[in-house]
């Protein structure tokens, strides 16, 4: 799956793709009665969870690990690190409960990726994107776009980019069908505010994703990736399956609770 980055590749949350490694034991403090995802296997690479009650402490993934912090019931920022020198950050802000601000530091680079939320009366959610020079604070347009959410579910990205120096403008239309199970990350604290990742802030599972790409002055391509799941007796995912329009098979993930 390439444009969705699942949180367990992600991700979402989507620093970098998981390593393979071997299943570690995890000690976690117990959630009386909620479901909480414990491990994600995509493929033989195994990321593992850890919980503080309902509130994400950290995901590791061989030697990556993602820690997240709080303020209130909140994600405000997402710390990967990879070994002991490699640190990226996603930081968050909000604004009456929902995300405003969405700002990703990639050590390597010269630059932060800044995204700004507008959300409307018709259920939409647009947004703006701009690149932030680390040294100066100058911002550089990256584009803009709007989110639908239905019933819980981030079922379509519309999106317009540009490269610098502008020499056309890419337009993506990312189109979204959900079941209507349980979302393997439903009750982990925080995660429905990060309409940045698809996956994780959605209530029920994709079935579909419909991509319509297109550069300016091209036709476009479309692209259909469908997911088939197997489901435990509480209605959450224990397998999904991944293929592309011609039934192959992509991916596979596990998942435990």
């Amino acid at each position: 799956m390439k444009r969705i980055v699942l949180l367990l590749s992600v991700v979402a949350l989507g620093f970098a793709s998981c390593s393979k490694s071997e299943e570690a034991l995890v000690e976690v403090t117990p959630a009386p009665n909620v479901v909480l995802l414990r491990t994600g296997n995509i493929d033989g690479a195994i990321s593992n969870f850890t919980y503080t009650g309902n509130k994400i402490n950290e995901r590791t993934s061989g030697t990556k690990r993602y820690i997240y912090t709080y303020i209130g019931d909140l994600i405000s920022r997402i710390e990967y690190i990879n070994g002991t020198t490699h640190k990226d950050y996603k930081d968050f802000t909000y604004e009456g409960g929902n995300l405003k601000t969405y700002i990703q530091d990639v050590a390597v680079n010269n630059y932060k990726t800044k995204r700004t939320y507008t959300y409307n009366e018709n259920g939409t959610v647009t947004y703006i994107s701009v690149s932030v020079d680390k040294t100066t604070g100058a911002e550089t347009s990256l584009g803009s776009g709007t989110f639908t959410f239905v019933n819980g579910n981030f079922v379509k990205d519309y999106s317009v980019s540009c490269n610098q120096p502008v020499t056309g403008v890419t337009t993506n239309n990312f189109d979204y069908i959900f079941d209507n199970k349980n979302s393997p990350y439903k009750n982990i604290l925080g995660f429905n505010k990060l309409i940045t990742e698809i996956e994780i802030c959605s209530v029920n599972n994709f079935t579909k994703e419909t991509l319509f790409n297109q550069y300016t002055g091209n036709s476009g391509t479309t692209r259909v990736i469908t997911y088939e799941y197997e489901y435990n007796s509480d209605g959450y995912p224990t397998k999904r399956t991944e293929k592309d329009s011609n039934n192959v098979v992509l991916s596979t993930m596990l998942y435990t609770y």
